[in-house]
């Protein structure tokens, strides 16, 4: 039995998914699920019942998960001491648009600075970070969702309003000089995230529904979005942040929608009561004043 079958154990029982597990891990399905039967071997009982529709944990599953979390976060606290003297590890949990796109550029420019700093960076959903948060497992969080919660602060980081992306067309140029161009640009073939997320609202405000757009794709992704549009398949919704580098290398015009949904922020989150170790208020006051 080693840390990694632990590991892959708890990822797959908080997610109920071994494609979930293996994502956050960081790792293939293949690994997580080699992990899983080592440990099954080597405890000589079943952790978990599956087929192809559900996921049970056995009364022994619960057993090992309980005292697997344990190790886990002693694990944890080994790291964090051994290296307290040497580099202070600030644990940081980002959603999807934040790890993507703001981190990149900001960890670079923050280690430039605070050299003796570790940034470790999870990327996980707004709800898991806020948990997260609350559990301690992360120091600081960005999250693209105000998800409140009693003990934490939640303030606005950075605006990051959804714009319609169009490919960049003679038609959709001429467009541009419209004073009300989406319900026009929504004629159009529509390319649409798997969650759905970017339509929030939008189509409300509009007196539209889903069965009112000639949706062609459903994908994972937002690179893959943009790619997609890019290349002349359709118009979509996304965060401005998320289009910002394809737009200003003219792969994409951006079309406002300030006058149909209320503008997007990414918010910071950490614990409202509790000493944060120097670091984190350094990484805190770092991107308060970059942003703010």
């Amino acid at each position: 039995m080693d840390i990694k079958q632990l590991r892959s154990f708890v990822a797959i029982v908080d997610y109920r998914n071994f494609s979930k597990a293996a994502a956050k891990l960081n790792i293939s399905q293949a690994s997580v699920s080699t992990h899983l039967l080592q440990l099954e071997k080597e405890l000589g009982v079943t952790l978990l019942n599956r087929n192809t529709k559900t996921m049970e944990v056995t009364e022994a599953g619960w057993v090992v998960y309980k005292y697997a979390g344990q190790i886990l976060e002693m694990e944890r606290c080994v790291l964090e001491t051994c290296s307290a003297g040497t580099r202070r590890i600030i644990r940081i949990g980002a959603s999807a648009i934040p790890a993507a796109y703001i981190l990149p550029d900001v960890l670079g420019q923050y280690g430039e600075l605070f050299s003796q700093d570790l940034l470790k960076v999870s990327q996980c959903s707004s709800r898991d970070i806020v948990v997260g948060v609350q559990e301690g497992r992360f120091d600081v969080g960005l999250i693209s969702d105000p998800l409140e919660r009693e003990g934490l602060k939640c303030v606005p980081l950075c605006s990051d309003p959804p714009v319609l992306i169009t490919p960049v067309t003679e038609g959709c140029q001429r467009l541009l000089k419209h004073k009300n161009p989406v319900p026009e640009l929504l004629k159009e073939p529509v390319i649409l995230r798997k969650d759905g997320k970017s339509l929030d609202g939008l189509l409300d405000q509009m007196g539209m529904d889903e069965r009112d757009l000639q949706i062609v794709a459903r994908v994972d992704g937002l690179e893959t979005v943009k790619t997609m549009v890019a290349g002349g398949m359709g118009v979509s919704v996304i965060s401005e942040i998320a289009a910002k580098d394809f737009v200003q290398s003219r792969r994409l015009l951006k079309f406002d929608l300030s006058k149909f949904r209320n503008v997007g922020y990414i918010y910071l989150i950490y614990p409202e009561r509790y000493t944060a170790k120097d670091s984190t208020w350094n990484f805190i006051d770092y991107l308060n004043c970059l942003y703010r």
